[in-house]
Protein backbone atom coordinates (compact mmCIF):
# COMPACT_ATOMS: atom_id res chain seq x y z
CA UNK A 1 0.00 0.00 0.00
CA UNK A 2 0.84 3.19 -1.01
CA UNK A 3 0.03 6.88 -0.22
CA UNK A 4 0.52 10.24 -1.82
CA UNK A 5 -0.18 13.45 -0.18
CA UNK A 6 -0.83 16.98 -1.94
CA UNK A 7 0.76 19.58 -0.58
CA UNK A 8 -0.03 23.61 -0.18
CA UNK A 9 2.00 26.37 -1.93
CA UNK A 10 4.03 27.33 1.76
CA UNK A 11 5.21 24.08 2.06
CA UNK A 12 2.83 22.99 5.09
CA UNK A 13 1.37 19.50 4.99
CA UNK A 14 -2.27 18.66 4.08
CA UNK A 15 -3.97 15.82 4.56
CA UNK A 16 -7.07 16.93 2.98
CA UNK A 17 -7.17 14.67 -0.10
CA UNK A 18 -5.74 10.66 0.19
CA UNK A 19 -4.30 8.65 -2.57
CA UNK A 20 -4.47 5.01 -2.20
CA UNK A 21 -3.30 2.98 -5.50
CA UNK A 22 -4.36 -0.63 -4.97
CA UNK A 23 -4.07 -3.85 -7.11
CA UNK A 24 -4.08 -0.80 -10.21
CA UNK A 25 -6.94 0.83 -8.40
CA UNK A 26 -6.69 4.59 -7.10
CA UNK A 27 -9.01 5.40 -4.20
CA UNK A 28 -9.97 9.02 -3.68
CA UNK A 29 -12.09 10.75 -1.47
CA UNK A 30 -11.94 14.42 0.59
CA UNK A 31 -10.76 17.65 -1.07
CA UNK A 32 -8.31 18.18 -3.80
CA UNK A 33 -6.29 21.18 -3.09
CA UNK A 34 -3.84 21.84 -5.60
CA UNK A 35 -3.79 21.03 -9.18
CA UNK A 36 -3.81 17.22 -10.76
CA UNK A 37 -4.54 15.09 -13.35
CA UNK A 38 -5.86 11.65 -13.31
CA UNK A 39 -4.33 9.34 -15.80
CA UNK A 40 -5.11 5.55 -17.48
CA UNK A 41 -1.93 4.76 -15.69
CA UNK A 42 -3.58 4.89 -12.29
CA UNK A 43 -7.22 3.94 -13.46
CA UNK A 44 -9.55 3.15 -12.56
CA UNK A 45 -10.28 5.74 -9.70
CA UNK A 46 -12.77 4.88 -6.87
CA UNK A 47 -14.07 7.77 -5.18
CA UNK A 48 -14.63 6.25 -1.77
CA UNK A 49 -15.88 8.59 -0.02
CA UNK A 50 -17.78 12.40 -1.48
CA UNK A 51 -14.72 14.36 -3.23
CA UNK A 52 -14.47 18.24 -3.50
CA UNK A 53 -12.10 19.87 -6.18
CA UNK A 54 -11.51 23.43 -4.37
CA UNK A 55 -11.83 26.66 -5.71
CA UNK A 56 -9.31 27.83 -7.89
CA UNK A 57 -8.19 24.49 -8.47
CA UNK A 58 -8.77 21.86 -11.88
CA UNK A 59 -9.12 18.51 -11.81
CA UNK A 60 -7.55 17.14 -15.36
CA UNK A 61 -9.18 13.68 -16.34
CA UNK A 62 -7.59 12.15 -18.92
CA UNK A 63 -9.35 10.55 -22.03
CA UNK A 64 -9.82 6.47 -21.34
CA UNK A 65 -10.08 6.76 -17.61
CA UNK A 66 -12.85 5.30 -15.58
CA UNK A 67 -14.08 6.62 -12.25
CA UNK A 68 -16.04 4.82 -9.85
CA UNK A 69 -18.29 5.93 -7.10
CA UNK A 70 -18.75 4.10 -4.18
CA UNK A 71 -22.51 3.88 -2.57
CA UNK A 72 -23.64 7.67 -2.20
CA UNK A 73 -20.80 8.80 -3.11
CA UNK A 74 -20.90 12.42 -5.09
CA UNK A 75 -18.09 14.52 -6.44
CA UNK A 76 -18.52 18.69 -5.92
CA UNK A 77 -16.71 21.07 -8.15
CA UNK A 78 -16.39 24.56 -6.19
CA UNK A 79 -12.89 24.55 -9.20
CA UNK A 80 -12.89 23.17 -12.53
CA UNK A 81 -13.30 19.67 -14.54
CA UNK A 82 -11.76 19.06 -17.25
CA UNK A 83 -13.36 16.22 -18.32
CA UNK A 84 -11.98 15.91 -22.02
CA UNK A 85 -12.19 12.40 -23.71
CA UNK A 86 -12.87 11.37 -27.58
CA UNK A 87 -14.90 9.37 -29.40
CA UNK A 88 -12.68 5.90 -28.92
CA UNK A 89 -11.83 6.76 -25.45
CA UNK A 90 -14.68 8.28 -23.88
CA UNK A 91 -14.09 9.28 -20.19
CA UNK A 92 -16.49 7.03 -17.85
CA UNK A 93 -18.09 8.19 -14.69
CA UNK A 94 -19.88 4.83 -13.24
CA UNK A 95 -20.95 2.34 -10.15
CA UNK A 96 -17.99 0.68 -8.36
CA UNK A 97 -20.61 -1.99 -7.57
CA UNK A 98 -20.45 -5.32 -9.80
CA UNK A 99 -24.22 -5.06 -10.35
CA UNK A 100 -24.70 -1.86 -11.27
CA UNK A 101 -28.27 -0.25 -10.67
CA UNK A 102 -29.97 3.25 -11.13
CA UNK A 103 -28.94 5.73 -7.72
CA UNK A 104 -25.67 3.93 -6.52
CA UNK A 105 -24.41 6.85 -6.28
CA UNK A 106 -25.20 10.57 -6.28
CA UNK A 107 -23.95 13.35 -8.83
CA UNK A 108 -21.13 15.60 -10.09
CA UNK A 109 -22.13 18.89 -9.03
CA UNK A 110 -21.06 22.60 -10.70
CA UNK A 111 -20.85 25.27 -8.12
CA UNK A 112 -18.64 27.76 -9.27
CA UNK A 113 -20.26 31.08 -10.80
CA UNK A 114 -17.91 32.28 -13.27
CA UNK A 115 -15.55 29.97 -16.12
CA UNK A 116 -12.96 28.70 -15.06
CA UNK A 117 -12.38 25.99 -17.81
CA UNK A 118 -14.60 23.34 -17.35
CA UNK A 119 -15.04 21.01 -19.84
CA UNK A 120 -17.42 18.06 -20.11
CA UNK A 121 -16.98 16.59 -23.83
CA UNK A 122 -16.83 12.74 -24.33
CA UNK A 123 -17.79 11.44 -21.08
CA UNK A 124 -19.96 8.54 -20.16
CA UNK A 125 -22.13 8.89 -16.71
CA UNK A 126 -24.44 6.03 -15.66
CA UNK A 127 -26.10 4.68 -12.53
CA UNK A 128 -25.74 7.81 -10.55
CA UNK A 129 -28.92 10.55 -9.71
CA UNK A 130 -29.13 9.55 -6.08
CA UNK A 131 -28.95 11.98 -3.46
CA UNK A 132 -30.03 15.95 -3.53
CA UNK A 133 -28.70 16.69 -6.71
CA UNK A 134 -30.89 14.31 -8.45
CA UNK A 135 -28.74 14.18 -11.63
CA UNK A 136 -25.37 12.27 -13.12
CA UNK A 137 -24.95 16.02 -13.68
CA UNK A 138 -26.16 18.57 -11.93
CA UNK A 139 -25.54 22.65 -11.22
CA UNK A 140 -26.71 24.68 -8.20
CA UNK A 141 -28.77 27.92 -8.84
CA UNK A 142 -26.22 30.53 -10.41
CA UNK A 143 -23.25 28.18 -11.29
CA UNK A 144 -21.26 28.72 -14.73
CA UNK A 145 -23.07 27.10 -17.54
CA UNK A 146 -20.43 24.49 -18.45
CA UNK A 147 -21.16 23.23 -21.93
CA UNK A 148 -21.83 19.37 -22.90
CA UNK A 149 -20.99 17.62 -25.80
CA UNK A 150 -20.41 14.30 -27.34
CA UNK A 151 -21.39 12.73 -24.03
CA UNK A 152 -24.00 10.32 -22.88
CA UNK A 153 -25.91 10.63 -19.52
CA UNK A 154 -27.53 6.66 -18.63
CA UNK A 155 -29.72 4.96 -15.81
CA UNK A 156 -29.91 7.48 -13.55
CA UNK A 157 -32.35 7.24 -10.74
CA UNK A 158 -34.06 10.26 -11.85
CA UNK A 159 -32.39 13.12 -14.37
CA UNK A 160 -29.88 12.68 -16.84
CA UNK A 161 -28.43 16.55 -16.49
CA UNK A 162 -30.51 18.99 -14.23
CA UNK A 163 -29.09 22.21 -15.52
CA UNK A 164 -31.02 24.25 -12.55
CA UNK A 165 -30.65 27.97 -13.87
CA UNK A 166 -27.47 27.00 -15.76
CA UNK A 167 -27.70 27.53 -19.91
CA UNK A 168 -25.40 25.30 -21.67
CA UNK A 169 -25.15 24.44 -25.14
CA UNK A 170 -25.90 20.87 -25.34
CA UNK A 171 -24.63 18.80 -28.58
CA UNK A 172 -24.13 15.34 -29.69
CA UNK A 173 -25.19 14.26 -26.58
CA UNK A 174 -27.55 11.39 -25.36
CA UNK A 175 -29.32 10.72 -22.63
CA UNK A 176 -30.77 7.44 -22.12
CA UNK A 177 -32.80 5.59 -19.71
CA UNK A 178 -32.95 7.90 -16.84
CA UNK A 179 -35.96 7.56 -14.37
CA UNK A 180 -36.55 11.41 -14.44
CA UNK A 181 -36.37 13.80 -17.68
CA UNK A 182 -33.13 13.27 -20.04
CA UNK A 183 -32.68 17.01 -19.88
CA UNK A 184 -34.46 18.95 -17.23
CA UNK A 185 -34.97 22.36 -15.49
CA UNK A 186 -36.91 24.39 -13.77
CA UNK A 187 -35.31 27.79 -13.80
CA UNK A 188 -33.23 27.92 -16.64
CA UNK A 189 -34.25 30.47 -19.62
CA UNK A 190 -32.08 29.31 -22.59
CA UNK A 191 -30.40 26.45 -22.88
CA UNK A 192 -29.80 24.51 -26.23
CA UNK A 193 -30.21 21.18 -27.50
CA UNK A 194 -28.82 20.20 -30.99
CA UNK A 195 -27.91 17.49 -32.38
CA UNK A 196 -28.68 14.83 -29.39
CA UNK A 197 -30.97 11.92 -28.42
CA UNK A 198 -33.39 12.05 -25.45
CA UNK A 199 -34.31 8.52 -25.31
CA UNK A 200 -36.32 5.98 -22.83
CA UNK A 201 -36.40 8.47 -20.16
CA UNK A 202 -39.76 8.01 -17.84
CA UNK A 203 -40.89 11.36 -17.10
CA UNK A 204 -39.53 13.07 -20.13
CA UNK A 205 -37.46 14.04 -22.70
CA UNK A 206 -36.52 17.71 -22.49
CA UNK A 207 -38.70 19.70 -19.71
CA UNK A 208 -38.98 23.83 -20.92
CA UNK A 209 -39.14 25.50 -17.29
CA UNK A 210 -41.08 28.77 -17.30
CA UNK A 211 -40.94 31.60 -19.19
CA UNK A 212 -37.73 30.42 -20.85
CA UNK A 213 -36.61 30.67 -24.41
CA UNK A 214 -34.90 27.40 -24.71
CA UNK A 215 -33.72 26.01 -28.35
CA UNK A 216 -34.16 22.09 -29.49
CA UNK A 217 -32.53 21.58 -33.23
CA UNK A 218 -32.15 18.52 -34.81
CA UNK A 219 -32.55 16.19 -32.56
CA UNK A 220 -34.37 12.63 -31.78
CA UNK A 221 -36.60 12.59 -28.96
CA UNK A 222 -38.50 9.68 -28.81
CA UNK A 223 -40.26 6.37 -26.54
CA UNK A 224 -40.46 9.23 -23.46
CA UNK A 225 -42.85 9.82 -20.92
CA UNK A 226 -42.91 13.39 -22.21
CA UNK A 227 -41.08 14.14 -25.46
CA UNK A 228 -40.92 17.92 -24.28
CA UNK A 229 -42.86 19.52 -21.71
CA UNK A 230 -43.09 23.20 -22.01
CA UNK A 231 -44.11 25.24 -18.46
CA UNK A 232 -45.92 27.99 -18.35
CA UNK A 233 -45.53 30.72 -20.72
CA UNK A 234 -42.51 29.44 -22.16
CA UNK A 235 -41.69 30.04 -25.97
CA UNK A 236 -39.15 27.56 -27.25
CA UNK A 237 -37.94 27.10 -30.65
CA UNK A 238 -38.62 23.48 -31.59
CA UNK A 239 -37.05 22.64 -35.11
CA UNK A 240 -36.29 20.04 -37.22
CA UNK A 241 -36.57 17.51 -34.53
CA UNK A 242 -37.50 13.97 -34.63
CA UNK A 243 -40.20 13.82 -31.75
CA UNK A 244 -41.85 10.09 -32.43
CA UNK A 245 -43.04 7.08 -29.58
CA UNK A 246 -43.29 9.05 -26.60
CA UNK A 247 -46.81 8.84 -24.84
CA UNK A 248 -47.06 12.78 -25.61
CA UNK A 249 -44.81 14.08 -27.91
CA UNK A 250 -45.53 18.09 -26.91
CA UNK A 251 -46.70 18.55 -23.55
CA UNK A 252 -47.93 22.73 -23.12
CA UNK A 253 -49.03 23.25 -19.84
CA UNK A 254 -49.77 27.00 -20.55
CA UNK A 255 -49.28 29.34 -23.44
CA UNK A 256 -48.25 32.65 -22.90
CA UNK A 257 -48.36 36.06 -25.16
CA UNK A 258 -46.00 34.17 -27.50
CA UNK A 259 -46.76 30.99 -29.04
CA UNK A 260 -43.47 28.63 -29.18
CA UNK A 261 -42.10 27.80 -32.00
CA UNK A 262 -42.45 24.03 -33.33
CA UNK A 263 -42.25 23.50 -37.05
CA UNK A 264 -40.22 21.63 -39.46
CA UNK A 265 -40.88 18.74 -36.70
CA UNK A 266 -41.91 14.64 -37.50
CA UNK A 267 -43.85 14.15 -34.68
CA UNK A 268 -44.97 10.29 -35.33
CA UNK A 269 -46.15 7.45 -33.67
CA UNK A 270 -46.96 9.35 -30.18
CA UNK A 271 -49.11 7.29 -28.18
CA UNK A 272 -51.65 9.74 -26.95
CA UNK A 273 -50.85 13.16 -28.37
CA UNK A 274 -48.25 14.32 -30.83
CA UNK A 275 -49.13 18.17 -29.52
CA UNK A 276 -51.31 18.31 -26.00
CA UNK A 277 -52.31 22.05 -25.38
CA UNK A 278 -53.55 21.64 -22.16
CA UNK A 279 -53.61 25.58 -21.63
CA UNK A 280 -56.66 28.16 -23.01
CA UNK A 281 -54.15 30.04 -25.25
CA UNK A 282 -53.43 29.06 -28.87
CA UNK A 283 -50.00 27.58 -29.62
CA UNK A 284 -48.84 27.44 -32.95
CA UNK A 285 -47.07 24.33 -34.70
CA UNK A 286 -47.10 24.76 -38.74
CA UNK A 287 -45.11 22.75 -41.04
CA UNK A 288 -44.32 19.67 -39.45
CA UNK A 289 -44.92 16.33 -40.22
CA UNK A 290 -47.59 14.09 -38.36
CA UNK A 291 -46.60 10.76 -39.64
CA UNK A 292 -49.11 10.61 -42.17
CA UNK A 293 -49.80 12.33 -45.26
CA UNK A 294 -53.24 13.31 -44.68
CA UNK A 295 -51.74 15.35 -41.61
CA UNK A 296 -52.54 14.54 -37.91
CA UNK A 297 -55.86 13.55 -36.19
CA UNK A 298 -57.97 16.57 -35.49
CA UNK A 299 -61.65 17.81 -36.17
CA UNK A 300 -60.53 19.95 -38.02
CA UNK A 301 -58.65 17.97 -40.04
CA UNK A 302 -61.28 14.79 -40.77
CA UNK A 303 -59.14 12.98 -43.42
CA UNK A 304 -56.45 13.29 -41.25
CA UNK A 305 -54.99 9.85 -39.34
CA UNK A 306 -51.41 11.22 -37.92
CA UNK A 307 -50.96 11.72 -34.23
CA UNK A 308 -53.53 13.28 -32.04
CA UNK A 309 -53.83 16.43 -32.03
CA UNK A 310 -55.42 18.94 -29.48
CA UNK A 311 -57.68 22.00 -29.34
CA UNK A 312 -55.87 24.86 -29.34
CA UNK A 313 -53.37 24.00 -31.66
CA UNK A 314 -53.07 25.83 -35.08
CA UNK A 315 -51.35 23.10 -37.12
CA UNK A 316 -52.50 24.00 -40.92
CA UNK A 317 -50.35 23.69 -43.50
CA UNK A 318 -48.30 20.72 -42.64
CA UNK A 319 -45.50 18.55 -44.17
CA UNK A 320 -47.45 16.33 -46.10
CA UNK A 321 -45.72 15.49 -49.29
CA UNK A 322 -41.79 14.64 -48.82
CA UNK A 323 -40.83 16.26 -51.87
CA UNK A 324 -42.80 18.76 -55.01
CA UNK A 325 -44.45 16.71 -57.45
CA UNK A 326 -43.83 17.54 -61.21
CA UNK A 327 -46.74 19.16 -62.60
CA UNK A 328 -49.30 18.71 -65.56
CA UNK A 329 -51.81 21.69 -66.45
CA UNK A 330 -54.76 21.10 -67.29
CA UNK A 331 -56.41 23.50 -69.54
CA UNK A 332 -58.53 21.15 -71.27
CA UNK A 333 -62.02 18.77 -71.18
CA UNK A 334 -60.37 15.25 -69.74
CA UNK A 335 -61.35 12.32 -72.46
CA UNK A 336 -62.56 9.15 -72.22
CA UNK A 337 -60.27 6.42 -70.53
CA UNK A 338 -58.03 9.01 -68.90
CA UNK A 339 -55.94 8.07 -65.96
CA UNK A 340 -54.48 10.75 -63.36
CA UNK A 341 -51.20 9.36 -61.07
CA UNK A 342 -50.10 9.95 -57.59
CA UNK A 343 -46.42 10.47 -59.45
CA UNK A 344 -48.04 13.83 -60.83
CA UNK A 345 -49.68 17.38 -59.20
CA UNK A 346 -52.84 18.21 -61.81
CA UNK A 347 -53.76 21.89 -62.13
CA UNK A 348 -56.72 22.77 -63.00
CA UNK A 349 -56.28 26.03 -65.35
CA UNK A 350 -59.90 26.64 -66.48
CA UNK A 351 -63.38 25.23 -65.64
CA UNK A 352 -63.23 22.01 -67.12
CA UNK A 353 -65.97 19.02 -67.72
CA UNK A 354 -65.72 15.40 -68.07
CA UNK A 355 -68.00 14.36 -70.96
CA UNK A 356 -70.83 12.15 -70.98
CA UNK A 357 -69.99 8.32 -71.40
CA UNK A 358 -66.74 9.31 -70.81
CA UNK A 359 -64.70 7.69 -67.74
CA UNK A 360 -61.31 9.48 -65.88
CA UNK A 361 -59.41 7.23 -63.56
CA UNK A 362 -58.06 8.94 -60.59
CA UNK A 363 -54.99 7.01 -58.49
CA UNK A 364 -54.53 6.92 -54.99
CA UNK A 365 -52.46 9.17 -53.83
CA UNK A 366 -53.25 11.68 -56.85
CA UNK A 367 -53.12 15.57 -56.20
CA UNK A 368 -55.71 17.91 -58.03
CA UNK A 369 -54.84 21.48 -57.47
CA UNK A 370 -57.31 24.64 -58.81
CA UNK A 371 -55.24 27.88 -59.76
CA UNK A 372 -58.18 29.93 -59.58
CA UNK A 373 -62.12 29.74 -59.10
CA UNK A 374 -62.79 27.05 -61.42
CA UNK A 375 -65.25 23.77 -61.54
CA UNK A 376 -64.74 20.69 -62.24
CA UNK A 377 -68.23 19.09 -63.91
CA UNK A 378 -68.67 15.67 -64.32
CA UNK A 379 -71.26 14.55 -66.95
CA UNK A 380 -69.48 11.40 -67.02
CA UNK A 381 -67.89 8.51 -64.61
CA UNK A 382 -64.90 9.30 -62.34
CA UNK A 383 -63.37 6.67 -60.57
CA UNK A 384 -61.47 8.52 -57.46
CA UNK A 385 -60.98 5.54 -54.96
CA UNK A 386 -57.90 6.28 -52.91
CA UNK A 387 -56.80 4.41 -49.29
CA UNK A 388 -56.74 5.38 -46.35
CA UNK A 389 -52.92 6.21 -46.80
CA UNK A 390 -53.53 7.42 -50.10
CA UNK A 391 -56.17 10.24 -49.84
CA UNK A 392 -57.25 11.72 -52.93
CA UNK A 393 -56.85 15.71 -52.63
CA UNK A 394 -58.65 18.05 -54.33
CA UNK A 395 -57.65 21.30 -53.41
CA UNK A 396 -55.87 24.72 -53.98
CA UNK A 397 -53.04 25.65 -55.74
CA UNK A 398 -51.54 26.75 -52.68
CA UNK A 399 -51.88 24.25 -51.04
CA UNK A 400 -48.60 22.86 -50.18
CA UNK A 401 -49.76 19.76 -48.10
CA UNK A 402 -50.66 17.82 -50.95
CA UNK A 403 -47.88 17.53 -53.72
CA UNK A 404 -45.45 19.87 -52.42
CA UNK A 405 -44.50 24.01 -53.32
CA UNK A 406 -46.45 23.66 -56.24
CA UNK A 407 -46.87 27.48 -57.17
CA UNK A 408 -43.01 27.19 -55.94
CA UNK A 409 -43.28 30.61 -53.30
CA UNK A 410 -41.97 28.62 -50.50
CA UNK A 411 -44.51 29.51 -47.85
CA UNK A 412 -44.82 32.70 -48.96
CA UNK A 413 -48.95 31.79 -50.01
CA UNK A 414 -50.90 29.95 -47.75
CA UNK A 415 -54.77 28.33 -49.10
CA UNK A 416 -57.71 29.92 -47.62
CA UNK A 417 -61.92 29.21 -48.26
CA UNK A 418 -62.97 29.60 -51.68
CA UNK A 419 -59.59 29.64 -53.42
CA UNK A 420 -61.83 27.51 -56.22
CA UNK A 421 -65.37 26.68 -57.27
CA UNK A 422 -66.72 22.88 -56.56
CA UNK A 423 -66.52 19.44 -57.63
CA UNK A 424 -70.02 18.90 -59.49
CA UNK A 425 -71.56 15.46 -60.01
CA UNK A 426 -73.93 16.05 -62.24
CA UNK A 427 -77.03 14.46 -63.28
CA UNK A 428 -76.12 12.80 -66.40
CA UNK A 429 -73.12 11.37 -64.84
CA UNK A 430 -73.79 7.63 -63.85
CA UNK A 431 -71.18 5.14 -61.60
CA UNK A 432 -69.27 7.25 -60.25
CA UNK A 433 -66.87 6.20 -57.55
CA UNK A 434 -65.45 8.70 -54.67
CA UNK A 435 -63.83 6.98 -51.56
CA UNK A 436 -61.10 8.47 -49.68
CA UNK A 437 -61.61 11.65 -50.99
CA UNK A 438 -60.43 14.68 -49.46
CA UNK A 439 -61.89 17.99 -50.57
CA UNK A 440 -60.55 21.75 -49.10
CA UNK A 441 -60.61 25.34 -49.75
CA UNK A 442 -63.36 25.26 -52.52
CA UNK A 443 -66.67 26.95 -52.15
CA UNK A 444 -66.22 30.52 -54.13
CA UNK A 445 -69.58 30.39 -55.88
CA UNK A 446 -71.15 27.03 -54.31
CA UNK A 447 -70.74 24.45 -52.02
CA UNK A 448 -67.72 22.39 -52.38
CA UNK A 449 -69.40 19.19 -53.67
CA UNK A 450 -72.54 19.39 -55.56
CA UNK A 451 -74.44 16.13 -56.05
CA UNK A 452 -77.13 16.15 -58.72
CA UNK A 453 -76.72 12.60 -59.95
CA UNK A 454 -78.45 9.50 -58.36
CA UNK A 455 -75.90 6.86 -59.61
CA UNK A 456 -73.02 7.63 -57.43
CA UNK A 457 -71.19 6.29 -54.38
CA UNK A 458 -69.55 8.30 -51.86
CA UNK A 459 -67.68 6.84 -49.00
CA UNK A 460 -65.28 8.09 -46.67
CA UNK A 461 -65.12 11.47 -48.31
CA UNK A 462 -63.76 14.25 -46.48
CA UNK A 463 -65.12 17.56 -47.22
CA UNK A 464 -63.15 20.40 -45.03
CA UNK A 465 -62.06 24.30 -44.85
CA UNK A 466 -64.53 25.15 -47.82
CA UNK A 467 -66.33 28.95 -48.14
CA UNK A 468 -69.60 27.91 -48.45
CA UNK A 469 -71.23 24.61 -47.24
CA UNK A 470 -69.35 21.26 -47.30
CA UNK A 471 -71.61 18.81 -49.58
CA UNK A 472 -75.12 19.82 -51.03
CA UNK A 473 -78.19 17.09 -51.88
CA UNK A 474 -80.22 17.51 -54.73
CA UNK A 475 -80.36 14.00 -55.66
CA UNK A 476 -80.06 10.79 -53.50
CA UNK A 477 -76.57 8.96 -54.11
CA UNK A 478 -76.71 5.07 -54.15
CA UNK A 479 -74.51 4.98 -51.16
CA UNK A 480 -73.79 8.07 -48.98
CA UNK A 481 -71.70 7.02 -45.78
CA UNK A 482 -68.96 7.59 -43.42
CA UNK A 483 -68.96 11.61 -44.87
CA UNK A 484 -67.21 13.87 -43.03
CA UNK A 485 -67.89 17.53 -43.27
CA UNK A 486 -66.07 19.54 -40.82
CA UNK A 487 -64.90 23.57 -40.87
CA UNK A 488 -66.65 24.78 -43.39
CA UNK A 489 -68.16 28.31 -43.66
CA UNK A 490 -71.97 27.33 -43.91
CA UNK A 491 -73.06 24.02 -43.30
CA UNK A 492 -71.56 20.88 -43.34
CA UNK A 493 -74.40 19.39 -45.73
CA UNK A 494 -76.95 20.52 -46.98
CA UNK A 495 -79.42 18.49 -47.86
CA UNK A 496 -82.35 19.29 -50.67
CA UNK A 497 -83.68 15.95 -51.41
CA UNK A 498 -84.86 12.44 -49.35
CA UNK A 499 -81.73 10.36 -48.37
CA UNK A 500 -80.66 7.63 -45.91
CA UNK A 501 -77.44 9.18 -44.13
CA UNK A 502 -74.95 6.82 -42.55
CA UNK A 503 -72.03 7.26 -40.73
CA UNK A 504 -71.90 10.85 -41.00
CA UNK A 505 -70.04 13.79 -39.11
CA UNK A 506 -70.47 17.38 -38.96
CA UNK A 507 -68.74 19.62 -36.59
CA UNK A 508 -67.07 23.17 -36.20
CA UNK A 509 -68.98 24.22 -39.62
CA UNK A 510 -69.66 28.06 -39.42
CA UNK A 511 -73.40 27.67 -39.51
CA UNK A 512 -74.83 24.31 -38.35
CA UNK A 513 -73.82 20.52 -39.19
CA UNK A 514 -76.87 19.41 -40.84
CA UNK A 515 -79.83 21.93 -42.73
CA UNK A 516 -82.75 19.93 -43.84
CA UNK A 517 -84.92 22.01 -46.66
CA UNK A 518 -88.44 22.08 -45.85
CA UNK A 519 -90.14 20.54 -48.48
CA UNK A 520 -88.35 17.54 -48.13
CA UNK A 521 -89.31 15.57 -45.10
CA UNK A 522 -88.70 11.67 -46.05
CA UNK A 523 -85.10 11.51 -44.81
CA UNK A 524 -83.55 9.72 -42.10
CA UNK A 525 -80.10 9.80 -40.11
CA UNK A 526 -78.27 6.73 -38.80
Amino acid sequence: MKYFYHFLSFGMLAILCSIQTVNAQTNVSGNITSNTNWTVANSPYLITDTLTVDAGVTLTIDAGVTVKFAADQAMTINGALVADGTDADKITFTSASESPSPGDWGTIRFTNNTNVGSVIDDVLMEYGGAGAGGALLSYTTGAFSVNISNSVFRFSSLHGVDLRSANPDITKSEFLNNGGYGVYSDFSLSFTVDSSRSSNNSQGGIRVPTNAEIVITASDVDSNGVGILIDNGATPTIRNNNIRGNSTGIRVIQAGSSSPLIEDNTISDNINWGINNQGTAAITAEYNFWGKRSGPTNLSNPAGIGDKVSDNVDFDPWLGDSATLPIKEITTNPVNGDVWYADTVYVIKNNITLPTASTITIRPGTNIKFDGTFTFRVNGTMIADGTQDSVIAFTSFKDDVYGGDTNGDARASQPARGDWNYLYLSNSGTSSVLDYVNVRYAGSGASAVYVQSTSVQLSNLFVDNNARSGIQLLAVPTQFENIVANANGNYGFYIQNAVDIKNVVAQRNDYSGLFISTEYSAFSVT
